[in-house]
């Protein structure tokens, strides 16, 4: 599944697409023979004594097939984006381990073939920098030929710092020069970036003044009573705005920011820094207002949104969106056939939703359920979808593939099913077309008339 690559909420995490940069075939290295004898502890102490970068190769030994697969697909989907990334978390780590030793590391879960461990980090020279992270939390996976690192969430300080120390460092570990200037100079007031006709506009109160950008891809979207307004990525930044109960009806509603995906002080204007500090227990995301208009059955919305500094009462981040496409992405009714497995039995759903994003070949799909025993939301994400009929083969280990046969797909309706099939099954296709439905045992089966596609959002160009 794929997941936001950094979140400034409680933790600072290195999300397990941030692994390595090359080809996707690389995913499958085999770890070296000492590697996969050890325990998970070990393991990970091998890991962090490799010093090796998440754009190194060579790190994809330590990492879980699912981690691998999740980069493989982002790499697909957005290279350039994933480059970014993987730049980034590389200059941040490299920091980390330049100036950090492991203290202790402990398993405090272990559910056989998962363990969760807890790491404290310790200053190489004397204290730990408090701009640095002082602990993480390391999931831990084991595979057929050993312990790997699945994902970290690093902890317990700043890596950025205030915004003044830190853009010299950033454009440092960008490949640039050490600036001494001040981040007033660096962000003058007057900044653009896009096409002044687009739109669809942001106004940043950066602290060397107002800078504008435009843009022309946004999307809101409707999802369970939710709004969430998504902006596409500018200068590194990568913006959603949410509001509870906001999806019903048109209106001015309380909205919190999210900050999601690689940030940074990268390019100008960039955002205020209260919105890229990272956001520890005890303290809360920006919170502002949002206000949606959109005429029945237009589709189509116009948007206002403001955050407000809490301290001086000044509007530091606005933006105004002009006839953005509405999407509704709530679960919804199925139609006569749909199925999936629960607890070895064979079910219908109550309600599901697919969603659509052509330009990530990706489809994602969500199907409620009720049994007995209690009910609730199973995900099925696929992200080699050309957007035609065919199968799609993917988790091939173990001697078993799960295997999509799309039968039918026209933008609107869909028609799948999903199996779990030995490999030593799988052959021609056109035979196993045929027999699809009698292979190994089923995983789900969906058919619908309202699939949502997600348009592209793409990114302000410098």
């Amino acid at each position: 599944m794929f997941r936001s690559i950094l979140v400034f909420q409680p933790i600072l995490a290195f999300r397990p697409i941030l692994v390595f940069l090359a080809v996707a075939t690389l995913a499958i290295a085999a770890p070296s023979p000492g590697i996969a004898q050890e325990g998970p502890v070990e393991v990970f102490r091998a890991y962090w004594a490799s010093g090796l970068s998440p754009a190194d190769p060579e790190v994809a030994r330590f990492r879980s097939q699912a981690s691998l697969k999740e980069l493989a697909a982002l790499l697909a989907g957005d290279p350039q984006m994933a480059a970014d990334i993987l730049d980034f978390m590389a200059a941040m780590q490299g920091d980390l381990q330049a100036a950090a030793d492991l203290d202790t590391v402990e398993v405090v879960s272990d559910e056989g073939d998962r363990a969760t461990l807890e790491v404290r980090l310790r200053g190489r020279d004397g204290p730990l920098r408090g701009d640095l992270p002082s602990r993480a939390t390391v999931e831990m996976v084991r595979e057929a030929d050993g312990w790997k690192v699945h994902s970290e969430a690093y902890s317990g300080g700043n890596l950025f710092g205030s915004p003044a120390d830190s853009a010299p460092a950033a454009e440092a570990k960008r490949g640039g020069k050490a600036n001494p200037a001040t981040w007033e100079e660096r962000c003058p007031a007057g900044s653009t970036l896009g096409d002044p006709a687009a739109p669809h506009g942001l106004m940043l109160q950066g602290p060397g003044g107002e800078g504008r950008v435009h843009f022309s891809d946004a999307r809101l979207l409707l999802n369970e009573g939710w709004l969430i307004v998504e902006l596409p990525v500018f200068n590194e930044h990568r913006l959603s705005i949410r509001a509870f109960e906001a999806g019903h009806a048109p209106g001015s509603f309380d909205g919190s920011l999210s900050v999601e995906g690689l940030m940074g002080f990268g390019g100008c204007p960039t955002l205020p820094a209260r919105f890229i500090e990272p956001y520890f227990p005890g303290q809360v995301a920006p919170e502002g207002q949002v206000t949606w208009d959109s005429e029945p059955g237009s589709g189509r919305a116009d948007v206002t949104f403001s955050f407000s500094d809490p301290e001086t009462g000044q509007v530091d981040l606005s933006g105004a969106l002009g006839g953005v496409a509405v999407i509704d992405i709530s679960l919804g009714p199925l139609l006569e056939g749909s199925a999936m497995l629960i607890f070895e039995d064979e079910v219908a759903p109550t309600r599901g939703s697919v969603l659509h994003e052509p330009d990530r070949r990706r489809l994602e799909i969500q199907l409620e359920y009720d049994v007995p025993s209690g009910g609730g939301v199973e995900s099925i994400r696929l992200e080699a979808f050309s957007g035609e009929p065919g199968f799609i083969v993917e988790d091939r280990g173990f001697g078993r593939a799960e295997v999509t046969l799309v039968r039918e797909f026209d933008g609107t309706r869909l028609e799948l099913e999903v199996r779990e099939v030995p490999e030593n099954e799988l052959g021609d296709a056109d035979d196993l077309v045929e027999r699809f439905s009698t292979l190994g045992k089923l995983v789900a089966r969906v058919r619908t008339d309202r699939v949502a596609t997600l348009p592209a959002l793409r990114p302000v160009e410098r």
